[in-house]
């Protein structure tokens, strides 16, 4: 799409359709209300860009139907009001494991092998970002490794946030604190929280993970991490995110953990666990064929295969023999 704005300037200019400004921001607007009218009035493009658009348009209403095809909702429509948006997301939920979780032995045993590495000062592979696409499983492995045996008496604190859209820092800051004390916090002033939490993580080895983290300022970041350099050698942080940016932001691209897309022998036996209750379709041979189609749908997603059981149940496996 960006690509395809970079044209309509072009053709604009060459048209004589943007006056020349100096001030950024009047030349965005024009070009956004050049671009709208054009779609708008059906004006004749240029042959190029009308082939471009056309075939993005069609990509999207794929997306789409693939979209509505999955359960998934359309977080869009939702923009309006942020702030609910966000509290709605995702819940802190990091006690709680799920019942089964396959395919991820390897990723756990990578990253708990970090973990349990002191390195030779505190900022050697002190972070350790988990970067991967929407409904892969980060939360998932990340839950797993916060409630490992191996770790338990490996640190004097452990903390975890979910962040979610807005890098609120004061929020997080005052969230970790209340979680290493265990209590609530009424401090209001940003740097009275920072002491406070500095002072409770001084000469201490803490683990903290950061959930669903969108954040590519690094400023926002700087501010706050300070207190965490005060935790002694061997504390870990393991950050969450969809954006390789936000990693390679916090880290090097060399300590970014990518997480994969599951192996198709782990998808089927999750999706016949969540939809039937079994490891494998021997009880109903009659489904498999639907039920193998379905997990190929869903792209080796786990959560776009429980958004499938959550929704339909059973039935979303065989509807008059057909996929919807």
């Amino acid at each position: 799409m960006e690509d395809i704005l970079k044209e309509f300037v072009i053709d604009a200019k060459r048209s004589e359709l943007i006056a020349e400004s100096d001030a950024r921001a009047k030349k965005r607007q024009k070009i956004a209300s050049i671009v709208m009218n054009l779609f708008r009035s059906k004006a004749k493009l240029n042959p190029k860009i009308s082939s471009v658009v056309k075939d993005l348009n069609g990509r999207l209403q794929k997306i789409d139907n693939g979209m509505h095809s999955l359960g998934l909702t359309n977080w869009a429509l939702k923009l309006e009001d942020k702030s609910h948006k966000v509290a709605a997301k995702r819940l802190p939920e990091s006690s709680l494991l799920e019942d089964m979780v396959l395919g991820r032995d390897s990723d756990k045993q990578a990253i708990l092998q970090r973990l349990l590495e002191d390195g030779a000062s505190l900022e050697q592979d002190f972070v350790i970002p988990i970067v991967g696409m929407g409904g892969i499983g980060k939360t998932t492995l990340a839950r797993l490794i916060y409630n490992d045996e191996k770790l338990e008496g490996k640190f004097d604190l452990k903390a975890w946030v979910c962040v979610a859209d807005v890098f609120d820092v004061p929020k997080i800051t005052r969230t970790i604190l209340e979680q290493v004390t265990r209590r609530k916090c009424d401090l209001d002033d940003f740097d009275s929280l920072q002491k406070e939490l500095k002072g409770k993580l001084s000469g201490r080895k803490f683990f903290l993970i950061l959930d669903d983290v969108w954040n590519k300022e690094y400023g926002n970041w700087d501010k706050l991490k300070r207190p965490f350099m005060s935790g002694a050698l061997g504390s870990k942080i393991i950050v969450t995110t969809q954006n390789k940016d936000v990693g390679m932001m916090i880290k090097g691209d060399d300590q970014v953990y990518n997480l994969e897309l599951l192996q198709d022998d782990a998808c089927l036996p999750l999706f016949t666990q969540h939809a039937l209750g079994k490891e494998n379709f021997d009880a109903h041979l009659n489904l498999q064929d639907v039920g193998e189609k379905l997990v190929e749908r869903c792209k080796r997603l786990p959560l776009a295969l429980k958004h499938w059981v959550a929704s339909c149940g059973e039935s979303c496996v065989v509807m008059s023999g057909r996929i919807y």
